[in-house]
């Protein structure tokens, strides 16, 4: 066996056998799995009961603007503080408010005031898990094995999303689609539990050395900027999400439902179809060490981005699932390039505050694109949406390809 061989061996053995990257595979997998389900039981909770797109869109508004705002305050404080114990609280607090929606719902108290104001709570405290998460991985792994640690942790991310669906649909037949809350608590205690297992050295945990809350965010905005291809990277992502994020998510219930008269069934292939697509790209990219990171997100955000404005346009459920699930492939490329460029090119002091300001740079756009498309989706024919939603993702990608900086972007 050849010593580049032996080495990689060795290094899916060091991952696969880290006590630490383990506990957060797994509780990020239990993580994902609640995530979806409580996005799948709310999306069909307001279409059934008020039938509206728009107020579907208000909905994740109310998600989206404190987990924008709350990305950065999040990543700053992971910077300062025990990420373990900031991923567990947001894990608790996530399970306590689906637990009183699903009171709520048992009383026949389901108003719609309630729902956003749970919709709130879940937004904030999912803003304070992520950067947590993603900033605590090059703390529990090798450098050299950042890549293939997402990557990895896609794979398992991405099955839990074909799990989750499922789980969903089942559950929404089985107890109701109120009922059906009580089962994202459960993940939500389980991903908990097993976060709550990680230790790890906490070097840049040192009281003297805390900075001012305010001026932690102030000197990441001023590091991100002065790394030009990162930076002009984080502005691509943000145009991307704006024209992908929220017709997928406003879109597809209303597709299925509306369009394709398929039913809860019909959008559980559609998600389904996403999450088989990122499994694939995840699955690549832990094969394939892409060194080229700035043209391949270009490229592939450019062709996800005709792929997009096709859906609209397409009647079939099964091809429609194709196209799904080769942009679920492009997405998930993308998503891992990106991350994994930041966690290697920023050190872990300030990694936090940078990857909240990149979170917020994405989910920045999640407010406006949802007030956007449930509306759209009210007023215009669906492959309109689609459409214009396509043509942003490519102009994104068209920047990237277009723009030198990014596209000699390389990583170590």
């Amino acid at each position: 066996m050849s010593v580049a061989k032996k080495s990689e061996v060795l290094t899916k053995q060091s991952l696969l056998h880290n006590k630490n990257f383990l506990n957060l595979w797994v509780g990020g997998a239990f993580s994902v799995i609640g995530y979806r389900l409580y996005s799948l039981l709310i999306s069909w909770l307001v279409i059934e009961l008020t039938g509206s797109t728009a107020t579907l869109g208000l909905l994740f508004v109310f998600w989206a603007i404190p987990n924008m705002f709350f990305m950065i305050a999040g990543g700053a404080l992971s910077d300062q503080y025990d990420k373990v114990k900031i991923m567990w609280f947001s894990d608790i607090v996530r399970a306590i408010s689906l637990t009183i929606l699903l009171v709520l719902y048992l009383n026949n108290l389901t108003y719609t005031p309630y729902l956003f104001v749970i919709s709130l709570i879940f937004g904030i405290s999912n803003a304070m898990f992520t950067p947590a998460r993603d900033a605590l991985l090059p703390e529990i792994i090798e450098k050299s094995d950042i890549q293939k640690g997402n990557s990895l942790r896609e794979i398992v991310n991405q099955i839990a999303i074909v799990i989750g669906p499922l789980i969903g649909a089942i559950g929404v037949e089985l107890l109701g689609v109120g009922e059906a809350f009580i089962i994202p608590v459960m993940f939500m205690i389980f991903s908990a539990i097993f976060i709550k297992k990680i230790s790890y050295k906490k070097e840049n945990i040192n009281k003297k050395e805390k900075k001012n809350f305010l001026n932690e965010i102030k000197q990441g905005l001023l590091i991100v900027k002065g790394n030009k291809p990162i930076s002009f990277l984080f502005v691509c992502m943000a145009i991307f999400n704006l024209g992908y994020f929220g017709p997928l998510v406003i879109g597809l219930p209303y597709l299925s439902n509306v369009v394709l008269q398929k039913g809860i069934i019909g959008f559980t292939i559609l998600e389904i179809s996403i999450a088989l697509g990122m499994v694939i790209g995840s699955v690549f990219c832990s094969k394939v060490n892409i060194f080229k990171t700035g043209l391949v997100v270009a490229m592939c955000t450019l062709l996800s981005g005709a792929l997009f404005s096709s859906i609209g346009f397409i009647g079939n459920i099964i091809i429609i699932s194709i196209v799904l699930l080769l942009i679920g492939c492009l997405v998930t490329i993308i998503n891992i390039l990106l991350y994994s460029t930041v966690q290697k090119a920023f050190d872990v002091k300030v990694l936090g505050v940078v990857l909240g300001l990149l979170n917020f740079m994405i989910v920045g756009m999640d407010p406006i694109s949802f007030f956007i498309s449930g509306i759209a989706f009210d007023m215009y024919e669906v492959r309109y949406v689609f459409l214009l939603g396509g043509l942003l993702v490519s102009i994104a990608g068209l920047i990237g390809v277009c723009k030198k900086s990014i596209r000699q972007l390389v990583t170590s």
